[in-house]
């Protein structure tokens, strides 16, 4: 899909600055190095410097790119990061929001710091992105965003209350700041993956053993998502079209039937 992206889109990434919030592994890190070979100047952003330097230094196609070290947690800390952002970037094109966390969590253990510890990290600081970009927007400029949501917002999937709850606010804001801001040139929308193969999810191999097999025998039946399959998507939810799929959350299932 990298090749049609490419010649679907001819030089529309070119020099555009993009911001991947938790570019550091996974989905994010795989979203910057796609950006990067369809020419974007990607701004890394991660709570892991050891990682993103691994990520700019050897990973990335040559551009402009940069790397910010940021803990999503800290939302209130989020115009601060924006500000040295724009001093090396007269604007901002697009922003992937690909930084998370989840705690499996017993209900009678639930507390609301634990609740607010994951909305911070997972909706809290997406909404302050997106007001802090917007901010600094000019009117006339495009602004693409994508946000990085779950199956599991749908599931009942036992102590997960948290994290599901956390992204289905994020799917609220897409629908909602799609809506609200379709006057200012800003195009927002998500996608909703069943389990990718990312090192967060390898953890549960502890539990399961092999969890990929355990998928494909059951939930899942095409087992792990490859993180390129929906790096992809991505790319495409912020190329040309975008404002096509502006308010909607692009489901990924792998067979599950949702």
């Amino acid at each position: 899909m990298l090749i049609q992206l490419n010649n679907m889109t001819e030089n529309f990434f070119k020099n555009r600055n993009i911001i991947v919030a938790g570019a550091s592994s996974g989905v994010g890190r795989e979203t910057a190095i796609a950006l990067s070979k369809l020419g974007a100047n990607v701004i890394l952003v991660s709570r892991n410097e050891k990682k993103l330097d691994a990520v700019l230094l050897t990973d990335l196609v040559k551009g402009e790119h940069s790397k910010f070290v940021f803990d999503f947690e800290k939302t209130e800390n989020i115009s601060d990061l924006l500000n040295q952002i724009m001093s090396l970037y007269d604007s901002i094109d697009g922003l992937v929001y690909s930084a998370g966390t989840s705690k499996r969590v017993r209900f009678k253990n639930l507390t609301t710091d634990v609740l607010d510890s994951v909305m911070r990290v997972n909706f809290y600081s997406f909404v302050e992105l997106i007001r802090g970009i917007v901010s600094k927007k000019r009117k006339d400029n495009e602004l693409r965003i994508v946000g990085v949501s779950s199956l599991a917002s749908s599931e009942n999937a036992k102590f997960f209350l948290p994290y599901a709850a956390s992204k289905n606010a994020l799917e609220s804001s897409v629908r909602i700041l799609s809506n609200e801001l379709k006057g200012q040139n800003v195009f927002i929308s998500g996608i909703k993956p069943a389990y990718i193969d990312t090192p967060f999810i390898a953890s549960n191999n502890d539990i399961y053993g092999d969890f990929n097999k355990y998928l494909t025998e059951g939930y899942q039946p095409y087992g792990l998502i490859p993180t390129h399959v929906i790096s992809e998507a991505i790319c495409f939810l912020l190329g040309p079209n975008a404002k096509y799929y502006s308010g909607s959350c692009v489901k990924i299932p792998a067979g599950v039937c949702c």
